[in-house]
């Protein structure tokens, strides 16, 4: 299997930053992120946030206008006293505003198993081989959530086979 990856430098290394410029680089969609952050006793107590993205065929000079808001401040403020989407649009003066989906936000990392194997997939055979002569389970990570997998030898080397039996495609 061939998995792909793509990466965007993190500098600054602020969340909203990075999202725009991975939705402004990767997506080539302009993208305009905010978010508000409320702190109870050293824990996030509530978060909201704000995404305004240049859909094909709108106005640029609109969004400019609107990207404006979001880089003076005023988005933010916004954020941190209303929860109400019609207010988002006095302060934007967008008429066709939309609430694409509202829904509470979780952590849920979708790792597992099998997904581990995949990764493993992407070493080099002489990697795999390395991994065999120890003769035990190998530790895979998850770098979301920290869960681990004990890949179990029986996979490396069905991995292992796997890959030596593999015929380019032309």
């Amino acid at each position: 299997k061939m998995l792909a990856s793509g990466q965007i430098n993190i500098d600054p290394p602020r969340v909203k930053t990075a999202i725009a410029r991975y939705f402004n680089h990767s997506e080539q969609v302009p993208t305009a992120i905010e978010f508000f952050t409320e702190m109870k006793n050293f824990h996030v107590n509530k978060m909201k946030g704000l995404m305004v993205q240049k859909m094909p065929g709108a106005d640029t000079e609109r969004f400019v206008e609107v990207l404006e808001l979001f880089n003076d401040g005023r988005i933010r403020k916004e954020l941190s006293k209303s929860n109400q989407l019609l207010d988002f649009l006095k302060i934007t003066g967008l008429k066709d505003l939309k609430l694409l989906k509202r829904s509470p936000l979780n952590f849920s990392c979708h790792c597992s198993y099998i997904k581990s194997v995949a990764i493993l997939h992407t070493l080099p055979e002489h990697d795999l081989k390395e991994m065999l002569k120890e003769k035990k389970p190998q530790k895979v990570v998850c770098h979301f959530c920290g869960e681990t997998y004990n890949v179990k030898e029986s996979d490396l080397a069905m991995i292992l086979l796997e890959k030596s039996n593999d015929i380019p495609e032309v």
